[in-house]
């Protein structure tokens, strides 16, 4: 792992993190999970191979766990959005037909590189409530 992405992932740990757990997530960096009722909201931070950016994406467990297509089986703790078959990728509603934003850990050179993890962070909070949190409801009223 780069040292950029490291020090990401702590702004991420630092920023993010506090605000998953105030909504109630459990799990740890890259992988979390929020059960409601008897739906399971998952979130997860995949980093591109090569470390130079990442993007946000979320998915869920309804009851019968019918969008998890590997090991349903497994505990709450253990479910991950990869092996589910639902998912959204966060930073998709801005673009019409978008895939979701990538965060790009490159920094340019009119911003410091902590300041513009912080801003990241900051990014991602907000996409958390206005697309995760309305996303995640309307999943829990389709089953």
């Amino acid at each position: 792992m780069n040292n950029r992405r490291r020090e990401l992932q702590e702004v991420l740990k630092a920023i993010v993190v506090p605000t998953l757990r105030e909504l109630g997530f459990k799990g740890s960096f890259p992988h979390f999970h929020r059960p409601i009722d008897n739906h399971i909201d998952l979130l997860f931070f995949q980093f591109r191979l090569d470390g130079s950016s990442f993007i946000v994406e979320i998915s869920y467990a309804d009851p019968k766990r019918t969008n998890v297509y590997f090991r349903p089986e497994v505990p709450v703790s253990k479910l991950q959005v990869p092996s589910t078959t639902k998912r959204y990728r966060l930073g998709k509603g801005q673009e019409k037909g978008g895939d979701g934003t990538w965060f790009e850990l490159d920094h340019g050179r009119f911003t410091t590189q902590s300041r513009h993890f912080k801003n990241i962070a900051i990014s991602v909070n907000e996409l958390l409530l206005r697309e995760a949190m309305p996303w995640w409801e309307a999943q829990r009223h389709v089953a």
